[in-house]
């Protein structure tokens, strides 16, 4: 086990010296991984090992962005139909406010339906973008 530890200890250091170019370079490939450490990328290059490396997509951003915008639009739209719905409770009892009310409850429920949909097809894709 103490071979291990020792294999693993990383006590020699390495100094070089950059150009502002090469060191542009050099912060702007690590910028772009998925390694914390400067160290780590710089080793992994050094020794020629996969470096792995973040990659977006930038029509994913573009869909994210506007389904965002939907589901706050929605979210709206339900806090309007919700304070619709109480104005009409609070009304006195009337054939017509009845009707209005059997409606609005069909509506909204709906509305939570569809809205409901549409938020977990959001957050799997949120999932799927976040794991790319």
């Amino acid at each position: 086990m103490k071979e291990e530890i020792k294999k693993n200890n990383k006590n020699r250091w390495l100094n070089i010296r950059l150009s502002e170019v090469e060191y542009q370079k050099m912060m702007k490939g690590f910028s772009n991984t998925a390694d914390q450490k400067l160290s780590n990328y710089a080793r992994k290059l050094l020794l020629a090992k996969p470096v792995k490396v973040l990659y977006r997509n930038a029509t994913l951003d573009d869909f994210m962005d506007e389904m965002i915008l939907l589901r706050r639009e929605l979210s709206a739209i339900g806090n309007n139909f919700n304070q619709l719905v109480k104005r009409i409770n609070s009304v006195k009892e009337s054939p017509e406010i009845y009707l209005l009310s059997k409606y609005s409850r069909q509506m909204q429920a709906e509305i939570l339906q569809v809205s409901t949909q549409i938020k977990l097809k959001i957050e799997k894709i949120t999932d799927q973008w976040y794991q790319n």
